[in-house]
């Protein structure tokens, strides 16, 4: 199937499961200290509970801010600072100046599917693969499981991902 196959086909599933409880695991192993996150679409896996552990740990929350410049979309890293707005996506995110991304930690990337290579099908903006061509962190895919496929989909501009979690389990990519 090609891109907007599977997209079709994963956006008109709506479910209500979380992350895994294993990433609070992860997080610890890996030491992070700050992260992206993100505010999912219907369709995408939740992690409420995973932002409220996160908030508990005294973890620094960072949020995309997808803006257009022209006809190019962009995305700029905000930190959660209680100060909640709609970026021009509609996509909740927070008042406040750009982060770089390099001082983040790690980033917990929403996708549509992922293969089973680590590559994400997100919705065909690029605006992830474009913030995280030369990011040097932790890249984690998030998710549901029924939503990693065998497909080839990827393109040479795509990014890899270090981790897929899912509402059941973490996998570790091979690099």
């Amino acid at each position: 199937m090609n891109k907007q196959e599977i997209r079709k086909i994963f956006k008109n599933i709506k479910r209500e499961e979380s992350i895994s409880p294993l990433i609070k695991d992860l997080i610890k192993e890996l030491k992070i200290k700050n992260i992206c996150i993100y505010s999912p679409f219907p369709y995408e896996i939740k992690i409420e509970d995973f932002k409220n552990y996160l908030k508990k740990e005294k973890i620094d929350i960072y949020y995309p801010y997808v803006k257009r410049v022209d006809d190019k979309i962009f995305m700029e890293i905000r930190k959660d600072n209680g100060n909640v707005v709609k970026d021009e996506l509609s996509i909740d995110s927070y008042l406040g100046k750009e982060e770089d991304e390099s001082n983040i930690d790690a980033f917990l990337i929403p996708g549509l599917a992922y293969n089973k290579k680590g590559y994400r099908l997100g919705h065909g903006g690029g605006f992830y693969d474009m913030k995280l061509a030369d990011y040097q962190g932790i890249k984690i895919g998030a998710c549901y499981s029924d939503n990693i496929i065998d497909d080839d989909f990827q393109e040479a501009h795509d990014i890899k991902v270090d981790y897929i979690v899912t509402e059941k389990e973490i996998i570790k990519i091979n690099r």
